[in-house]
């Protein structure tokens, strides 16, 4: 079992100083993110790896204006943007010994949460990936990922690594 924990700060000062507008805004993001997570040897060749993860984000951004010499102005207003989420997931991982002596790890995972505040209510995720592994120690890994939001935001995604031991 290993407990994961970090918190980010960050921002921006912005300005824009051309021959026709000027202006600036600046913004403040804060970041909390924690998890628990671990791996359980379910036999020899089969991993379970469980995750529960909580994530609080806050983000202010200040109005922005811009103004000419003329004495137009155009205005965006600021906004202030926070959320918590909270997801517990597993991916389960079954290893097979080829002739070749190479490894091949077939994988599959499940993340399910809710997203509070200003977030879009519950959540979903499935991972579906395979890795090899040569006797030389070369290192390939593939996997698919599909996301649905509470309010029907949908994303897909994917990743190609490749490595080598040496």
């Amino acid at each position: 079992m290993f407990w994961n924990g970090s918190l980010r700060y960050g921002g921006s000062n912005n300005t824009i100083n051309t021959q026709f507008w000027d202006g600036s805004f600046k913004t403040t993001r804060w970041m909390a993110d924690t998890s628990i997570e671990g791996q359980w040897n379910l036999d020899e060749a089969t991993t379970l790896s469980p995750k529960l993860r909580m994530i609080y984000f806050s983000e202010t951004v200040s109005t922005y204006t811009v103004k000419n010499s003329a004495g137009d102005a155009i205005t965006i207003d600021g906004f202030d943007e926070e959320q918590f989420r909270v997801s517990l997931g597993a991916e389960i991982a079954r290893s097979f010994q080829l002739e070749n002596g190479a490894k091949v790890t077939p994988k599959l995972g499940v993340t399910g949460g809710f997203s509070g505040l200003d977030g879009s209510g519950a959540f979903a995720a499935v991972t579906a990936g395979m890795s090899l592994q040569t006797q030389n120690f070369w290192m390939l890994d593939a996997s698919l990922l599909f996301n649905i939001e509470g309010d029907g935001q949908k994303s897909v995604g994917a990743k190609l690594a490749a490595g080598k031991k040496f």
